[in-house]
């Protein structure tokens, strides 16, 4: 039976990977033990103020994967299937114009 576990194949992909561990483990019991204090962090409780960096961060993660991770309109041809390296992606509506 073949495996369903996907594993990055390129560098990019890995620091993609390792981004999105760090914001998760940022979200976790340990760490949000660690943050729960009774003080202020810009006028925020720390928990809360925490909590917005995490947002942040996982923001900030995507933000990088789709910046690193992102395929070509060559590549998304091929993909295709019908051997038309020039497909677009999208659809042309009304009012636009198609430059190709």
């Amino acid at each position: 039976m073949p495996s369903s576990f996907v594993v990055p194949t390129s560098l990019r992909g890995w620091l993609v990977l390792a981004a999105s561990v760090a914001v998760f483990a940022a979200g976790v019991w340990p760490v949000i033990a660690l943050v729960n204090q009774a003080r202020l962090v810009l006028g925020l409780p720390a928990l809360v103020a925490w909590s917005y960096l995490i947002l942040v961060g996982c923001t900030l993660t995507m933000l990088l994967g789709n910046r690193l991770l992102h395929r070509g309109q060559h590549e998304a041809g091929e993909q295709a299937g019908n051997g038309d390296t020039r497909a677009r992606v999208g659809k042309v509506g009304k009012g636009e114009v198609d430059d190709e």
